[in-house]
C-alpha cells in the first residue's frame, strides 16, 4: 500500500544524482528496479538534456514506472524531443533542427549516436504515453504551470489513440504557433509568458538567448495579483535580469490579460508540485500550496524531492536533497 509520494524535480540527464537521491530516500535496486515498499516516486519531467547520462536516467525511470514504483509527467524537454524527431513533411520536423534547438538537445543527440536510433525510438514511444499532468487525491503535479483552461481543453479533446499514445495530430497541432493546443502545451510545460513593452531592449535568458517575453510567477496568491502594476512583481527570472524590469509599468492590455486569466490558475487549497523554473538556494514552498522542485542540478545545484504524505499545506521540512556536485 502506497503511504506517500516522493516527488522529484528535473533530473536533466544526471543519473548519478538520481541514484544517490533514490538510495537516500530508501529506494533499493533489485533486478534493475528501484523500489520502496510503501512509497512511490513521481517525476516532474525534464529527465533529459544537459547531463551526459540521459539514457541511463530514462532506463531507471522507465523501469520504475513499468513496475509501478514511479510515475512521470511530460516535461518540455521530452515534448521538444518528440517534436524534434517527428517528421513534418518536406524534409522538415515539427521542431526545427536550428542551431539553438540542436544546442538544447546536444547531449542527448550525442548519446543517440552511441546507443543507436532503435534504442532511442523506444523512449520516444514511451514519452508519447506519459501524461501532461497528474491530478491525484489531494495533490497535483505538472511540469511548469497548473493552467485549468489548458487542462480542461486537453482532457476533453481527442489527443490520444486507443493505446494511450499522443497522436500525430496532437503533436502537429500543438507545435503550430497560435493553435489552442499549442497555447495549452506552452502553459503546462513551459509556463505562462508575457511580452515586454515594444520599446524594451529585451533580456538574455540562462542559455544566452535574447528574449522579448518573460515567464510569469503564476503561483502568486490571489491578493498579490490584485496589486500587480510592474513587470518585476510577476516576472520569474534571475536577479540580474530582474533589475532590468524593476519599476517598468505593465501595459494595460497585458495587465488586463493577466487579470482575466487568473481564474485559470489554481487558487484552491490543493498543493501543486512542479519543476522547470531553475530555482537556487534553500528549497522552500513558493506559497503554502505551490512549490517548485527544480533547483538547477544541471548548473551545480541540487536534485530536490518533496516527500508528500497527504498533509497540506506544504511544509519546508518535507523537502529532501543531497549536497555535492554532480
Amino acid at each position: 500500500m502506497i503511504e506517500g509520494f516522493d516527488v522529484i524535480g528535473d533530473v536533466h540527464g544526471y543519473a548519478g544524482a538520481l541514484v544517490d537521491l533514490l538510495a537516500a530516500l530508501g529506494y533499493r535496486e533489485q533486478h534493475g528496479i528501484y523500489s520502496q515498499p510503501h512509497r512511490q516516486a513521481i517525476f516532474v519531467g525534464d529527465l533529459i538534456d544537459r547531463g551526459r547520462e540521459n539514457f541511463r536516467v530514462l532506463k531507471i525511470v522507465k523501469a520504475m514506472c513499468a513496475a509501478g514504483q514511479a510515475r512521470v509527467v511530460l516535461g518540455n524537454h521530452e515534448y521538444n524531443a518528440l517534436c524534434y524527431h517527428t517528421p513534418a513533411g518536406d524534409g522538415r520536423f515539427l521542431r526545427s533542427h536550428s542551431e539553438k534547438n540542436q544546442g538544447q538537445h546536444r547531449e542527448t543527440l550525442e548519446e543517440i549516436a552511441r546507443h543507436g536510433d532503435a534504442a532511442w525510438q523506444v523512449y520516444l514511444e514511451w514519452f508519447r504515453t506519459r501524461p501532461l499532468f497528474l491530478e491525484l487525491a489531494g495533490l497535483r503535479v505538472v511540469h511548469a504551470c497548473w493552467d485549468r483552461a489548458g487542462i480542461d481543453l486537453l482532457t476533453q479533446a481527442e489527443t490520444r489513440d486507443s493505446r494511450g499514445r499522443l497522436t500525430d495530430r496532437f503533436l502537429q497541432e500543438s507545435s503550430r504557433p497560435g493553435s489552442a493546443w499549442f497555447l495549452a502545451v506552452e502553459n503546462l510545460l513551459k509556463g505562462m509568458e508575457i511580452s515586454l513593452p515594444q520599446d524594451h531592449l529585451g533580456i538574455i535568458d540562462k542559455d544566452g538567448h535574447p528574449r522579448k517575453r518573460v515567464r510569469v510567477k503564476w503561483w502568486l496568491p490571489e491578493e498579490a495579483w490584485g496589486q500587480v502594476k510592474t513587470y518585476d512583481q510577476v516576472a520569474r527570472t534571475d536577479g540580474h535580469t530582474l533589475e532590468k524590469l524593476t519599476g517598468i509599468p505593465m501595459p494595460a492590455e497585458i495587465l488586463k490579460e493577466l487579470q482575466l486569466n487568473r481564474g485559470n490558475r489554481s487558487q484552491e487549497e490543493i498543493p501543486i508540485l512542479f519543476g522547470h523554473f531553475w530555482f537556487t538556494g534553500e528549497p522552500l514552498p513558493q506559497t503554502p500550496y505551490a512549490a517548485c522542485l527544480d533547483y538547477s542540478v544541471a548548473r551545480g545545484g541540487k536534485l530536490v524531492c518533496y516527500r508528500w504524505d497527504g498533509n497540506p499545506p506544504l511544509d519546508k521540512a518535507k523537502f529532501f536533497w543531497l549536497t555535492g556536485k554532480y
